[in-house]
């Protein structure tokens, strides 16, 4: 099945963001991090639902990985 690609539509300061939530600097809950959900719901075309700071860590890892 392929998923359509949103990752052009990231800018710059939108990858700041998800390499450093992969690297770790990245606690708490996705309510502090307004820029990343930002970026992150570039890449997922909807709104996020409040997430752990080990989900965006984990789901920036993949996009940094898979990009």
């Amino acid at each position: 099945m392929n998923y359509p690609s949103n990752m052009g539509v990231l800018t710059d300061h939108d990858w700041l963001q998800i390499e450093q939530a992969a690297n770790g600097c990245v606690s708490g809950t996705s309510d502090e991090w307004p820029d990343l959900v930002k970026a992150i719901e570039k890449v997922l075309n909807r709104k996020l639902m409040r997430q752990s700071s080990a989900w965006l860590r984990g789901f920036c890892e993949a996009l940094v990985l898979f990009q």
